[in-house]
């Protein structure tokens, strides 16, 4: 997924923080999103993969919600 003002996505409103709240939030959101498609299995316990500043992105999620998570891999994280 791209993140705010990275790739081809559109930089945050300037009055919301660019920070690991933001992210994790936009991680939340595209799983929800993506529910119907996977057929709820965005929702349910997951496995998530990091990349570099994605690895520590994951790893916030995994903090703030532990029961999310089945499995947890971070390559080169940030």
């Amino acid at each position: 997924m791209d993140l705010y003002g990275r790739g081809y996505s559109d930089a945050a409103p300037e009055d919301i923080p660019n920070d690991m709240s933001l992210f994790t939030s936009c991680l939340c959101e595209l799983l929800f999103a993506v529910a119907d498609e996977t057929k709820n299995l965005s929702v349910s316990r997951l496995t998530l993969i990091g990349y570099s500043m994605g690895g520590a992105i994951v790893a916030e999620f995994a903090r703030r919600f532990p029961s999310r998570i089945a499995k947890l891999i971070m390559l080169a994280p940030a």
